[in-house]
Order: C-alpha cells, then sequence, then structure tokens
C-alpha cells in the first residue's frame, strides 16, 4: 500500500498534461499522464517514407538486373541510368574517333610516309 511503483508508458512521448499530486488514490486504469505523441508520428510517418522508397529502389534494381531500364520508377536510378548512358555515349565516340586515327595512321604507314616505330607509338596510345 505504501511502496514506491513505477509508472511506465507503452510509448514515448513529451508530458502534455500532468494529473498527478500527492496521495492522489490512484486506480488500475485511471489516466495519471497524457502524452503529446506528435514527434513519435511525424517519426513514424518518416520511416514509413523511408521504408516505401527502399522498396521502390529494390524494384528499380530488379528491373535494372531484368534489362528493363524503362521501367525505373526512381529519380535516382533514373539519373544514374541517363549518366551511365551518357557515358557509353562518349566512350563510344572516343572509340570511334581512336579507330579513324588508327586507319589514317595505318594507311600512312603502308605508303611508307610514317616510319614503322611511330606507327607503333600510335597505335599503342
Amino acid at each position: 500500500m505504501e511502496e514506491n511503483n513505477n509508472v511506465v508508458s507503452a510509448i514515448y512521448g513529451q508530458v502534455a498534461e500532468n494529473r498527478l499530486h500527492e496521495n492522489l488514490i490512484v486506480n488500475k486504469g485511471d489516466t495519471l499522464l497524457i502524452l503529446n505523441v506528435e514527434k513519435v508520428d511525424q517519426d513514424i510517418a518518416t520511416i514509413k517514407q523511408r521504408l516505401e522508397l527502399n522498396l521502390q529502389y529494390q524494384e528499380d534494381l530488379k528491373s535494372l538486373l531484368n534489362g528493363k531500364s524503362k521501367t525505373l520508377i526512381t529519380f535516382l536510378y533514373q539519373n544514374e541510368l541517363a549518366e551511365y548512358n551518357q557515358k557509353l555515349i562518349e566512350l563510344d565516340a572516343e572509340i570511334k574517333h581512336k579507330a579513324k586515327d588508327y586507319r589514317i595512321n595505318k594507311e600512312l604507314f603502308e605508303k611508307e610516309v610514317v616510319a614503322k616505330l611511330e606507327f607503333e607509338k600510335i597505335e599503342y596510345k
């Protein structure tokens, strides 16, 4: 009857109202504190949004692994794919440029305009 008892809440939050006072007779089920759980609700909403975004990331990764890049839904992977495709275009252009240089230099070598040593230097650049 005169023991100290711990009072704990099933959730955490800021105390909005305190209904406790000295020598208060308390019965089971009485409301002693009212908690403001707005912050908890915001945290839950944020976690749900992150979870949804992560699920979308997973779907995009599955699409990419299956070669279905047109079905991407997240900006992150749409942007990454656009950058990747741009890099491929740049590398392809560089390969074509190097191949053209090689053909020209090979033709010059075959016509003996360029020395073999010079041609080999150009060939391995």
